[in-house]
């Protein structure tokens, strides 16, 4: 009797069944992270693909202007601060430089930061992580992706996305600076470049990197803090950016912040606590709160404590805005995500120790399987919350019936390249339609927003428009702005809205048309132009051919 003849034999089945288990262990290894690799493709197809979202197309199309030669925040004038439109300079030049069309040239600079904050946070993460960590090495890159791509859907390039894209890499450097892990200059030198011009964005952003400097100072003493390059860096950005909105912008300190905190604060305004406790905050915030506790109470790791006072900073930050809208809450949720997802890593990461330590003869043999699984149904998870709350795809899909859709045919019908001038309370769907069209909008103001904020507090016993000696500045403002712009631009097309967002006053709606006809020189200038069509709530006028235009009439002083 031989050797061989005393092993037991495996069978053939055996065998299958093992060769099977390997190669389902191959697949899952490929497909968990690989295919959440992927899926982040479509969305990327899918931004380059119109409608860009409506509040980043109007700020492009003021970039555009701006590059012109007109005058900021005299020729074109908008609430928000010049940073963001000193960062479109950039999408608009290349426009040119390409011959690309300017959403599509912002869509590719977007990407490439994005890719940027992916790739960073990425080769950054595991000097964070212990060798332990398995899961949450299986899940971040993916993760990383999906909150930089995925999740921000039709909120693309707002200023909330861009600056979590300059966010996340700053709290894993955050977190190096808590554990003491040394990073690379050029490294660290750019993140905090970017991340100071991401928080300098909105003052309301800095509520997150005051948190997040506030317990490194109290975590680590003030010497190690006051000798960190890091802060300074940021502060000295941000400061820089003042300086330069000073010097190459005044009017906005001296002619548009006086109109913000006059008439715009109040337009589309809510209660904080309305915001706190609204769908689109309170969910995250009844997440964030107990895994922010918890995150501390059990020393999580350092990048899930950052990330926990971040979510609480977008909170503030969303709050602190008192409007409500989905944009203002996008880092409140980006954040909470994070930490949801490192925090639940984590547990699984303590659990599978403490089976490997109960058990350590198996641990050479441990199946991986079980926790690829797990991470795949996590990020599953997250691309179905994704699915669910974005109109991405939906947008794009439906964008030839929708009311951008039908406008853009009707603009490109009638004043293609030429200036148009829409009075109207909104920004869309006006805005991407200029941009498609690659029309001008001929007015400096880009809504009526000076006129809803006149009227916001008007009774309903008093007239229904302001005698003209008794307007407000703002009012008088816009009247004038608007009658001086139509006469200079003499757009192709004007697009009257039939809603003028404004409450009654004197028992009747506020009629726009009727409004600004009041308006002597609109008046005169208004002749030189016949309705074409109706459109939703839309009433188009054309110009008149040249030689159908009647020479003007004098007319009397003032407007």
């Amino acid at each position: 009797m031989t050797t061989s003849d005393l092993t037991p034999r495996e069978s053939p089945l055996a065998r299958a069944s093992a060769s099977s288990a390997n190669n389902a262990e191959r697949v899952l290894g490929w497909l968990v992270p690989g295919a959440f690799l992927l899926l982040p493709l479509a969305w990327v197809i899918a931004y380059l693909i119109p409608p860009l979202n409506h509040d980043v197309a109007v700020i492009l199309a003021i970039s555009d202007r701006w590059l012109d030669g007109e005058r900021m925040y005299v020729d074109m004038i908008d609430v928000n601060p010049p940073l963001i439109f000193m960062l479109n300079l950039i999408p608009a030049a290349l426009s040119r430089l390409l011959s690309i069309q300017d959403t599509q040239a912002l869509v590719f600079c977007v990407l490439a930061i994005a890719a940027w904050s992916v790739v960073v946070s990425w080769r950054m993460f595991p000097s964070l992580a212990a060798p332990a960590a398995r899961s949450q090495q299986m899940i971040f890159l993916p993760l990383a992706l999906f909150l930089a791509v995925v999740y921000p859907g039709e909120m693309f390039a707002q200023r909330e996305h861009l600056m979590l894209l300059g966010a996340v890499p700053y709290l894993l450097l955050a977190a190096s600076r808590f554990d003491g892990v040394e990073v690379p200059r050029g490294r660290m030198l750019t993140i905090a470049l970017i991340a100071g011009l991401g928080f300098a964005l909105k003052p309301h952003f800095l509520a997150i990197p005051l948190l997040v400097e506030v317990f490194l100072l109290t975590a680590r003493g003030w010497r190690k803090t006051l000798f960190d390059a890091v802060p300074w860096i940021m502060l000295g950005v941000m400061t820089a950016y003042v300086a330069a909105a000073w010097i190459f912008t005044p009017e906005y300190f001296t002619s548009v912040l006086p109109l913000v905190f006059d008439s715009y604060e109040e337009v589309g305004g809510t209660k904080p606590l309305d915001v706190l406790f609204g769908p689109l905050l309170a969910p995250f915030i009844l997440m964030m709160v107990p895994l922010t506790i918890a995150a501390f109470l059990l020393r999580l790791s350092p990048l899930a404590r950052m990330a926990g006072l971040a979510a609480i900073g977008g909170a503030l930050s969303g709050v602190a805005q008192a409007k409500g809208w989905s944009y203002h809450l996008l880092p409140a949720q980006v954040m909470t995500l994070l930490l949801a997802m490192l925090v639940i890593c984590q547990g699984i990461d303590r659990l599978l120790g403490e089976r490997v330590a109960a058990d350590r003869a198996a641990m050479p043999s441990l199946s991986l399987a079980p926790l690829r699984l797990t991470v795949g149904a996590l990020m599953l998870m997250l691309f179905c919350l994704a699915g669910a709350t974005r109109m991405t795809f939906y947008d794009q899909i439906n964008f030839d019936n929708s009311q951008a859709g039908k406008l853009l045919k009707l603009v490109k019908k009638y004043a293609e390249g030429q200036p148009v001038l829409i009075i109207s309370p909104g920004i869309y769907p006006h805005f991407p339609v200029l941009n498609y069209a690659n029309a001008r909008l001929a007015m400096r103001f880009q809504t009526i927003w000076p006129l809803q904020g006149a009227y916001e507090s008007c009774r309903p016993n008093e007239a229904r428009y302001h005698d003209p000696d008794k307007m407000p500045a703002m009012e008088k403002l816009l009247r004038r702005a608007v009658s001086e712009d139509f006469v200079k631009y003499r757009p192709a097309l004007v697009i009257m809205d039939k809603n003028p967002g404004i409450r009654w006053c004197g028992g009747r709606e506020f009629d726009l048309t009727e409004y600004f006809l009041g308006i002597p020189a609109f008046a005169e200038e208004w002749k030189n132009y016949d309705m074409v069509y109706q459109f939703d709530r839309y009433v188009l006028f054309k110009r008149k051919a040249p030689g159908a235009i009647a020479p003007p009439e004098p007319l009397a002083d003032g407007n």
